[in-house]
């Protein structure tokens, strides 16, 4: 209670005498360090972390305590370490998936990263921010199929993302612009679906443009201008749509 309302000095005093009368007492030692945590003592948090461990090397919250405070420290490696070693302990825990990811792409280390944030469910809370984060990795990494495969998930499992379908669009229309033929024009199309489903959501007249630009690819002209007309109807100063009109 004390620690909830934010009285830490009171709260660091009675885990002081907690683990003074039970040195043994593990979560007296948790509780001790997560004070110091919020009163920004690192290093002694740390210590109390490391108590922890000393008594029970398994134990998943001082391992992750530890990734935590090493990273608050720009160790990325040794909080690299501490989570992967909570993550053999309790694989089912996404925060531990999540974090690793995060500091692994920090370390420009795209591949695993992605490895680690794949482990994260489509039904998760984290879904959509990961999802199209793992677009934006294999995008990096040059896997464009890679990075179509989750913003179709996502747009899928979340009909409302309206990031998801406009990204998916991009992606597919940057990919079809590499290929020739039958395959080109299906994604082509497919690229003009996904910009459908986020005008639905948003009309934005940057969509339009967009699924104007892919009809000009599709030699589609006459559907094109129509696009760019509306998106001079949404923005006046448009000058991309009123140029491509124009020409």
């Amino acid at each position: 209670v004390l620690f909830l309302q934010e009285r830490l000095t009171e709260s660091l005093a009675s885990y002081q005498e907690a683990v003074r009368l039970r040195p043994g007492y593990v979560k007296a030692w948790i509780g001790f360090g997560t004070v110091l945590k919020r009163m920004k003592d690192l290093e002694e948090a740390e210590t109390c972390f490391h108590r922890v461990l000393q008594l029970n090397p398994d134990y998943v919250p001082a391992l992750k305590n530890l990734g935590e405070l090493s990273a608050l420290q720009k160790r990325l490696d040794d909080a690299v370490s501490w989570y992967s070693k909570a993550a053999v302990l309790t694989p089912n825990d996404m925060d531990i998936w999540v974090s690793l990811g995060l500091l692994l792409m920090q370390q420009n280390k795209g591949e695993e990263a992605a490895d680690r944030l794949e482990k994260i469910p489509l039904e998760d809370y984290r879904a959509r921010e990961v999802y199209l984060l793992l677009g934006e990795i294999y995008l990096t990494l040059k896997r464009p199929e890679d990075a179509i495969s989750r913003y179709r998930l996502l747009s899928s499992g979340y009909p409302d993302c309206f990031d998801a379908h406009f990204l998916l669009g991009k992606t597919l229309w940057r990919h079809a612009s590499k290929l020739e033929g039958v395959e080109k024009h299906k994604l082509l199309q497919q690229a003009i679906d996904a910009y459908r489903n986020a005008y639905r959501i948003y009309n934005d007249a940057d969509v339009l443009a967009n699924m104007g630009s892919v009809c000009i690819e599709m030699e589609d002209y006459g559907q094109a201008a129509e696009y760019f007309q509306k998106a001079l109807g949404l923005n006046l100063e448009y000058a991309e749509a009123h140029y491509c009109i124009v020409g």
